[in-house]
């Protein structure tokens, strides 16, 4: 039995040290195939990987980049931004332009000095594979902007459309009271702004205006001291204008504007304005912007009859504008707007009221749910020379539904 015992065992370690020699045989090949299955998932198009320096990983899609700051998406996490300083290492498997500080770009001129390729990055360094397996390194605090290749072709080979580019809200509001006094008051408003180009590593070339609102009471009382009579009062309060900036500098630049008020609280029939100026984007950030401007221009205003002017007055002027325009986005996804003008005219007739006027409208903008959201606003309007028995200044506290267009 133990001579019959012993071929079995030399057989049993024969196996044994094959089948070790096979495993250290396969074991390079396993990791290899391995490694180049990793390299494949980095380098198919769309899939995008970011590790942190705690070594978290993400997989998606490189956004953008701007500011030293990183934008992905990622199925489980949704848009995150990311500082470079918190990324340890990120490559994509799509192509992207990475545009410097020093590039000066314009929509219709070829930038072949704009690398483009897949991006690489670590150790401070952006490295783009072009074409040929060229390779460019650029320090993570000289790429100003990651953009795709698709999106950076087509922002850069033509111009848009006039449709392509609005954004802003239009703001509707409703006040219905039954009682022995029935009233109604109705607000509205739209405010849209295209720039163009539209994207931010473009320099502006120009920026269009345009807002309106509209106010419109009524108020009526059946009864006065329990005798049948009626009476009523009308407020109408309508204002709209349109302006045209053309961007000499990122932030210089002139402009065309004109206007028009119609205010039956202050007298005022109507109002025209049509000037031309200068702007200059103060502070110009992407949560934050603050315009001042001013313009000279022709103004028209004609007043409602009063004692003094039975027919009504017409006014003929030559004034000025002096405005500034601010925006704060602020937690929350909320949003500020205020805007100020203020309106002086050279030429009054001799011994009338100064026909200055002014205007400031503010609002806060809540969001609801999706372009959907919730504005508080308040206008006030000021007219220097209203007709006798008119009241200087009208107030409006509005609220509303806002859709915001993006």
């Amino acid at each position: 039995m133990t001579h019959c015992h012993r071929p079995l065992a030399r057989l049993y370690r024969a196996s044994v040290c094959h089948a070790a020699v096979i495993a250290l045989m396969t074991l390079p090949l396993v990791f290899t195939s391995t490694s180049a299955a990793s390299q494949d998932a980095a380098a198919k198009p769309g899939v995008d990987i970011l590790t942190f320096t705690n070594g978290d990983q993400l997989t998606g899609t490189l956004v953008s980049e701007s500011g030293g700051s990183v934008v992905f998406h990622s199925d489980m996490s949704g848009d995150i931004k990311v500082d470079w300083s918190k990324i340890k290492s990120l490559h994509t498997g799509g192509k992207y332009a990475v545009i410097s500080p020093s590039d000066k770009l314009k929509v219709g001129r070829p930038a072949p000095q704009v690398p483009v390729g897949t991006v690489s990055v670590a150790n401070d360094q952006v490295s783009v594979s072009g074409v040929g397996g060229e390779v460019k390194n650029i320090p993570t605090k000289d790429a100003a902007y990651l953009v795709n290749s698709d999106d950076f072709q087509k922002a850069i080979s033509h111009e848009p459309g006039f449709t392509h580019g609005w954004m802003g809200g239009v703001t509707l509001g409703a006040t219905l009271v039954e009682s022995t006094q029935t009233s109604e008051t109705l607000t509205g408003a739209i405010a849209l702004v295209r720039t163009q180009p539209s994207v931010d590593w473009l320099a502006p070339r120009n920026k269009t205006i345009f807002d309106a609102t509209a106010t419109y009471g009524l108020l009526t009382q059946p009864f006065i001291a329990g005798v049948q009579a009626a009476s009523s009062a009308k407020t109408n309060i309508l204002h709209g204008d349109i302006e045209r900036d053309q961007y000499l500098t990122p932030r210089f630049y002139y402009l065309f504007d004109a206007s028009a008020d119609h205010n039956i609280g202050s007298g005022l029939r109507v109002q025209q304005i049509y000037g031309a100026g200068v702007g200059y984007s103060v502070i110009k950030e992407k949560a934050r912007t603050l315009d001042v401007k001013g313009d000279i221009h022709y103004q028209r205003q004609e007043l409602y009859p009063s004692p003094d002017f039975p027919s009504g007055e017409e006014l003929n002027l030559i004034g000025a504008s002096i405005g500034e325009m601010y925006m704060q986005k602020l937690p929350k996804g909320l949003v500020f707007n205020e805007a100020a003008t203020v309106l002086p005219a050279f030429n009054t007739p001799a011994g009338q009221p100064s026909a200055l006027s002014a205007q400031i409208i503010a609002g806060l903008l809540f969001p609801v749910y999706k372009n959907l959201g919730f504005t508080l606003g308040s206008q006030d309007n000021f007219v220097n020379n209203p007709p006798f028995g008119y009241k200087k200044n009208t107030f409006q506290f509005t609220a509303g539904v806002t859709y915001t267009l993006k």
